[in-house]
């Protein structure tokens, strides 16, 4: 018997893939789907097979669940070697594993995890094209069409970014930067940083994270204001690079308070002023930043900045060493040292 689409699923999101299946069937779209569509008497590997075969259509209801699933892993060689179209069905934001990534990363991919409903209606309305068919009006009654708004275009690219497919991912992120979208914006600077999907262009890098940065993203905030610092596709001003770094700073972002704390301690670009450096260290360190909890303890072990005390240098080395840091737990012995000699 010939189907049109294979659903493949780990067990655990079987209520998802069931939600689907009958999304699906309520279109006219044949689908095979286990346990249901087994034969008694067979082989459970020799009908999975052969379901696969018999369908053209090959949707994986990718989640946490099925990354790490053998059966799954196995079903998709299979489909991969019949020369099915494969169509991954995103349930979570995850990475995709390295070997699922291999079969899978110039597919186009669903996301279904912000709105399952549209995406149900998207994936109906794919495989209808594909099989030549219409979808029918009574689906029709709440806009089968989905809406190419700049959320929808970014949800477009970051899939295909997380599939590898960056020329696609970067065309997606472009139009919906251009419509507004600060995290689009914020992609497309890292784009041009790093020449994923599009060639290495400093000064355009730094034009989108510039417009994210005005639009209050973080990262941007502080991508700015590196690129401001070290003159990285704009001119270098150092008031400038300071003035971006506080405000990622004072948005929460680690790395931005711990280039911050850096600026004091060292009197870059503004007066030395240990108490300031100490306020952003702590900041930074909070949030598990290692080196600033590194250099906390130095702080506290010489005195810079605020009265010495072994025992304040010893907790923050301990975080840091927590974290793999040597030189943290060089000083933590020596410290232990000292204490053991009084």
């Amino acid at each position: 018997m010939k189907y049109d689409v294979f659903i493949s699923y780990s067990s655990k999101d079987i209520d998802v893939a069931e939600r689907l299946c009958q999304h699906l069937e309520n279109n006219a779209i044949k689908c095979w789907m286990a346990p249901n569509s087994l034969e008694p008497g067979r082989s459970y590997a020799s009908e999975i097979v052969r379901g696969i075969k018999n369908s053209q259509i090959f949707v994986l209801v990718f989640s946490s669940n099925s990354n790490i699933s053998q059966h799954v892993m196995s079903e998709v060689d299979v489909a991969f070697n019949s020369h099915k179209t494969i169509v991954p069905f995103i349930i979570h934001d995850i990475p995709m594993s390295e070997e699922l990534s291999y079969y899978l990363s110039r597919t186009h991919w669903l996301i279904a995890y912000s709105n399952i409903i549209v995406a149900f209606k998207e994936l109906t309305k794919d495989v209808l094209n594909y099989l030549g068919r219409e979808c029918k009006a009574a689906d029709d009654h709440e806009g089968n069409k989905t809406e190419e708004t700049p959320e929808n275009l970014f949800l477009k690219g970051k899939s295909f970014y997380s599939g590898l497919a960056y020329e696609e991912a970067f065309a997606y992120f472009k139009k919906a930067a251009e419509r507004g979208h600060v995290t689009a914006q914020y992609n497309l600077g890292v784009m041009y940083t790093k020449g994923k999907g599009i060639k290495t262009n400093q000064v355009e890098a730094f034009r989108w994270f510039f417009l994210a940065a005005k639009q209050g993203d973080a990262d941007a905030q502080y991508a700015v204001g590196l690129r401001y610092d070290s003159g990285k596709g704009v001119l270098p001003d150092s008031t400038e690079a300071v003035k971006w770094l506080r405000m990622s700073a004072e948005s929460g972002n680690s790395k931005a308070q711990f280039a911050l704390a850096n600026k004091f301690y060292y009197g870059e670009c503004v007066s030395r002023n240990y108490q300031a450096a100490l306020r952003w260290y702590k900041k930074a360190a909070k949030q598990n930043c290692i080196d600033a909890q590194r250099i906390l303890g130095c702080m506290f072990e010489y005195g810079q900045g605020v009265p010495q005390n072994y025992e304040t240098a010893s907790f923050w080395y301990k975080k840091a060493a927590e974290q793999g840091d040597s030189f943290a737990t060089e000083r933590i012995k020596i410290l232990s040292s000292h204490s053991v000699h009084k």
